[in-house]
């Protein structure tokens, strides 16, 4: 007894003053959180929203699910790029691939470019050529595996065609699984296992900004300590290398706050994207360059200043914890709000901080209940994802794309009035990891050993144009 007393003072003692081993009973708690976790089945589809009957999706030329719907148009204005991943687009990426990393759509909505998922070639590297250019830990479990533990979140298309991919890790710690360059083949080029994160944002034909991370030891509220995720916006080049970075959650805790933003999860910074309009577009809000950062657990985005990195504004309305926040012209943002309205509905929001606006851009019914023309497929009426999701807006800044990552599904609409141009499905042909060989091969039937087709609807990680706007576009600007 007097031992077991003995040791609760000591535990008490290293708590309160942070001694050693506090800091490494922290990281051992993160461990088991994250093997506890990963106790079910390792191959499991984590994707999956459900199975639906094959027979009510149509197929395409391939005898794949068909995923392009055209609403309120007959073509594709612009090239898009629909992520993929594990076991996903196999009639396009068949075995040896476990499925596309992404596919490229145009024109009436046929496939112009794919590019394979070698999962071995781009995990399995551990430096040199085609290696790691860095190489962070991350906190997995005994046997985990990137292949079925990983889901591709955003895809940004380089000028000679080759794709940049951000991956997102389950089951571990922390969630950020960096980005990596491949090419057409699906071939390893560069690999950043940086703790990137979330979405895209290119500037050119070579320049792309990505949210990242930094893990710290931070003091909380009521003491203890935690390994805090802090963010920082990357600037990274073609050849992987990183160009510029600023450190966001520190210009967040330095603005003069109302409110309390210690703790260890405290921005969550989503996206990062440059402002391309010169100050007086702006009404003086803003200069051109300065970066507009989404901060999803503040349900709030920030203007950081180009040159110094210090946090100017921050802009908070109706929207709760949002991403991707893009400047569309003049002193207008468009975001996309995934609980703002405070029911299981997600919506496109137009803000205007300079004159104090907000205007839904999708959906524009009265009641936020969008219907698609086939919704019996997926039974959808509401369209909500409360994690993830995102906003593409085309060059010429008249269309944009939503995607409803926990739906499944993503909505190209006409920004001035709403109107829903194209619908884009996550259905995928089921090929279990049995037989994964031998069904993929076989145009990505989805038959199964005993010749069952299934189809299952998954989340989408992003669906967007493929030459986004950036701030070097110049012809649409008022």
């Amino acid at each position: 007894m007097a031992g077991l007393i003995s040791a609760l003072f000591v535990g008490i003692v290293i708590e309160r003053r942070h001694a050693f081993p506090s800091y490494l009973l922290t990281r051992a708690k993160i461990t088991w959180d994250t093997l506890r976790r990963s106790a079910l089945a390792q191959n499991e589809l984590r994707e999956l929203i459900r199975v639906v009957p094959s027979a009510s999706v149509a197929r395409n030329a391939t005898s794949g699910p068909s995923r392009v719907q055209f609403v309120g148009s007959t073509t594709l204005a612009d090239p898009i790029l629909f992520t993929g991943g594990y076991r996903q687009f196999n009639e396009y990426c068949p075995a040896p691939a476990v499925g596309c990393l992404a596919v490229e759509y145009a024109g009436d909505g046929e496939v112009v470019d794919v590019w394979p998922y070698y999962p071995d070639r781009i995990f399995l590297q551990t430096g040199g050529a085609g290696g790691y250019l860095e190489l962070m830990p991350h906190e997995i479990p005994i046997g985990w595996s990137a292949v079925h533990n990983t889901s591709v979140i955003d895809a940004a298309k380089y000028d000679n065609g080759d794709l940049l991919v951000v991956f997102h890790y389950h089951n571990a710690f922390p969630f950020a699984g960096g980005m990596a360059r491949v090419d057409r083949g699906g071939s390893l080029i560069w690999h950043r296992r940086d703790y990137a994160h979330h979405s895209l944002s290119m500037l050119d034909s070579g320049r792309v900004w990505v949210s990242g991370k930094q893990l710290v030891e931070r003091g909380q509220r009521g003491g203890g300590k935690c390994v805090a995720m802090v963010d920082v916006a990357r600037l990274v080049d073609g050849t992987g290398s990183v160009v510029r970075e600023l450190p966001v959650t520190a210009a967040v805790e330095a603005f003069p706050w109302r409110r309390d933003i210690s703790g260890c999860l405290a921005t969550h910074m989503n996206s990062v994207h440059e402002v391309g309009f010169a100050a007086s577009d702006g009404g003086g809000f803003f200069d051109r360059g300065d970066l507009i950062v989404s901060l999803r657990n503040l349900s709030v985005f920030g203007v950081l200043d180009r040159d110094s990195g210090h946090l100017k504004h921050a802009i908070r309305g109706r929207f709760r914890r949002q991403h991707d926040v893009v400047h569309l012209s003049g002193s207008k943002f468009i975001l996309f709000d995934n609980a703002g309205t405070g029911t299981r509905l997600s919506r496109v929001l137009i803000v205007d901080p300079v004159q104090g606006t907000e205007v839904s851009a999708f959906p524009r019914t009265g009641g936020g209940i969008f219907i698609a023309p086939h919704s019996t497929a997926n039974g959808m009426t509401r369209l909500y994802s409360e994690r993830q999701g995102g906003i593409s807006v085309s060059s010429d800044r008249t269309r944009a794309i939503a995607t409803f990552t926990e739906a499944g599904r993503a909505v190209e609409f006409r920004i001035s009035d709403g109107r829903v141009l194209t619908i884009f499905d996550g259905f995928h042909d089921m090929i279990s990891s049995s037989s994964s060989t031998s069904s993929a091969s076989n145009s990505g039937s989805g038959s199964s050993e005993d010749g069952a087709v299934s189809t299952g609807l998954l989340y989408v990680g992003s669906v967007t144009y493929s030459r986004e706007a950036r701030p070097s576009d110049t012809s649409s600007r008022k």
